[in-house]
């Protein structure tokens, strides 16, 4: 378990890994990551959404990946 702790945290601390990782290997937990994840990879457009939660925005945050890796 610390293993795996321990490497999410340097994919989260480095972008390039991060970039790497959610667009080669991620594979979604849920419905809603997947369709996250099928319908914005290759999305270019714009868009704007609010996020209201009791999460700290990163950590166990469903979206968090989606923000970071498609620059939303």
């Amino acid at each position: 378990m610390a293993i795996k702790s321990f490497i999410r945290k340097v994919i989260y601390k480095y972008d390039l890994l991060f970039q790497f990782y959610f667009k080669y290997f991620f594979k979604p937990e849920d419905t809603l990551q997947e369709f996250l994840n099928n319908y914005f990879r290759n999305y270019k457009g714009n868009i704007h959404f609010i996020q209201i939660g009791a999460n700290d925005g990163q950590w166990n945050d469903s979206i968090y990946k989606f923000i970071r890796r498609d620059g939303w």
